[in-house]
């Protein structure tokens, strides 16, 4: 709750304060990876529910607008965390060390409450005006968080009536968008898309290679993400 808090804390400061660092506050954009792309998504769909519906919900602390949003994208994110839990205890990260991580207040595991799918699936229609379109972004071979994680939670949007867009990069891993595909240099796709989404025309760029391809290749083999 504390890392939720947090998040919404940093948002609402940079949507209150950006048009005096020379930011264009009706230019922007949420973005969130992984463990980011959890928080990021919490805590819009908690804004999305106490401008809908006028009270306060959990995770809503502090409030902000997220009308004022013009788009989201989540990366990698992990969306259901009960599923999830499953997934994480079969690869080393037991269930009850993953409870402990997202307790509530009353000290008791709030898997359901703080999944934003789950979250999802309760909105109102009413919701659906306070949320920006949404674009989630996932790795085929994301061994961190299935890409199921993230079919069901563009599924869950759009069953609510949310503008919502899922694109699979196909055999990319939890971080090969962002981290290995960056360094090997080439064309940069997750780079390409969250641009054009930005400035609404077709981007390309090309990276320079940072490290040989060798090392990111054998780093890619060893990387349990």
């Amino acid at each position: 709750m504390d890392m939720l808090q947090d998040v919404n804390t940093g948002i609402a400061w940079v949507l209150h304060n950006a048009d005096l660092y020379g930011g264009a506050k009706d230019q922007m954009f949420l973005i969130g990876q992984s463990a980011g792309g959890h928080l990021a998504s919490l805590a819009l769909l908690a804004q999305a529910f106490q401008g809908s519906e006028k009270s306060a919900c959990l995770g809503g602390t502090p409030a902000w607008d997220s009308k004022a949003l013009k788009a989201f994208v989540g990366v990698s994110g992990a969306y259901n965390l009960v599923t999830l839990a499953d997934h994480l205890h079969e690869r080393g990260l037991y269930r009850n060390m993953f409870e402990s991580m997202m307790m509530g207040p009353d000290g008791k595991p709030m898997l359901a409450e703080l999944s934003p799918s789950i979250f999802a699936s309760k909105l109102s229609k009413r919701a659906v005006e306070h949320l920006p379109p949404v674009l989630l972004l996932h790795g085929s071979m994301d061994r961190s968080v299935p890409l199921s994680n993230a079919e069901e939670y563009h599924r869950n949007l759009k069953e609510l009536g949310a503008s919502t867009t899922f694109k699979v990069y196909l055999g990319k891993t939890h971080t090969q968008p962002i981290v290995e595909d960056p360094m090997r240099g080439g064309q940069d796709e997750l780079m390409d898309e969250i641009l054009s989404l930005i400035r609404r025309e077709k981007c390309f760029n090309r990276q320079f290679p940072m490290v040989p391809s060798v090392l990111i290749d054998a780093a890619s083999f060893i990387c349990p993400f």
